[in-house]
C-alpha cells in the first residue's frame, strides 16, 4: 500500500506536486468568453491534484508553486486572460493580445505565488480563443 504524504518536507523528487495539461488535438476545443478554461488532456499529473472536469489545480500543501499558461486567440480577434486563486483574478498575471485580420495570436502568462492547501488556481479567459493543440496549463510546487 502507497504510503500517505502528509507534508510537503516529506516528499521524495519522484511525489513533487506537478502537472501538464492541454486541450486534445482534434482543434475543437473552443474556449468560451467569461470562463474558468477546462483543459482535458492530462499528459503529466503527479498527485493528481489537477482535475481535468473543471480546471483546477488544488493545492495540497502550504507552499511556494509555480503555474504557467498558453492560450492561442480565435481568428482576427483580440484575446484576454488571466490566473485566478480561488476564483478571484490574480494581478500581474493578466494576458492581452491584438490579432491582425486573419491571424492568430498566442499569449502566455506565468508565475510564482506562495499558496496555502486547499488553494486553487484556474485559467480564466475573458474572451473566446481557438483551443486544441496550442493551449497548455501547468504548474508544480518549488518549496
Amino acid at each position: 500500500m502507497p504510503r500517505l504524504i502528509t507534508s510537503r518536507d516529506a516528499l521524495l523528487p519522484h511525489q513533487v506536486p506537478s502537472f501538464f495539461a492541454r486541450h486534445s488535438t482534434n482543434g475543437n476545443d473552443q474556449i468560451t468568453i467569461n470562463t474558468d478554461v477546462v483543459f482535458g488532456t492530462v499528459t503529466h499529473n503527479n498527485g493528481g491534484h489537477y482535475d481535468s472536469s473543471n480546471g483546477r489545480f488544488t493545492v495540497p500543501f502550504d507552499g511556494v508553486y509555480f503555474f504557467a499558461a498558453l492560450l492561442l486567440s480565435n481568428q482576427s480577434n483580440r484575446l484576454f486572460f488571466h490566473l485566478r486563486k480561488n476564483g478571484t483574478r490574480i494581478n500581474g498575471t493578466s494576458v492581452e493580445t491584438l490579432s491582425q485580420t486573419s491571424n492568430y495570436a498566442s499569449g502566455q502568462t506565468h508565475a510564482t505565488l506562495t499558496l496555502d492547501a486547499g488553494d486553487y488556481i484556474t485559467v480564466h479567459a475573458t474572451t473566446a480563443a481557438y483551443g486544441g493543440i496550442y493551449d497548455h496549463f501547468t504548474g508544480h510546487l518549488v518549496r
